[in-house]
């Protein structure tokens, strides 16, 4: 009866760590890129550009007139600009997955000097998906936008397992 117990309490440990709320924030965040494709950016765009301008009303409550109305205004040029906004964004997210991926790996060099042939492919598994990310990000320029994203979809739900599995097997 301990024993069980203390099985329910490991999983438990391990289903709210870091690593297991990644992953199912991964591959919920690739279920949406499924869905909504490139529908997702109108929305993302709209959101963030509403939030902006709320965020600018509030400064100008505050009374600090010049961040209020920069920040409103870049609000509405997000709403108005989305596209373009969008598209300097995506390549500006792609290399920064490109940077996090390659930090990723640097950042595991010392576990993978100890681990064994499984533990290394999980390892850089991830950043290995996450690279290829960036470059489709990169690389959409909007010709094959919907195609793309879902094969981006499909890479953070894998991407999105392969952080559940390491952390259910075991950094």
């Amino acid at each position: 009866m301990a024993q069980q117990t203390l099985k329910s309490k490991n999983v438990l440990t391990k289903a709210l760590s870091s690593g297991f709320i990644a992953g199912v924030a991964l591959i919920i965040t690739g279920i949406l890129f499924l869905a909504f494709r490139s529908e997702l950016i109108s929305v993302m765009l709209t959101i963030v550009g509403v939030l902006l301008i709320v965020l600018g009303v509030m400064e100008v409550i505050r009374r600090r007139y010049a961040e209020g109305v920069v920040e409103a205004a870049v609000g509405v040029i997000v709403i108005a600009c989305g596209w373009t906004v969008a598209n300097v964004t995506l390549f500006i997210l792609g290399v920064s997955f490109i940077a996090y991926a390659i930090y990723l790996v640097v950042c595991s060099f010392s576990t993978l000097k100890n681990s064994d042939r499984k533990q290394k492919l999980i390892t850089l598994s991830t950043p290995a998906v996450i690279a290829t990310f960036g470059a489709l990000l990169i690389a959409a320029r909007w010709h094959t936008v919907d195609a793309i994203f879902i094969a981006i979809g499909v890479l953070l739900v894998l991407s999105g397992i392969l952080s559940l599995a390491r952390e259910l097997l075991g950094k």
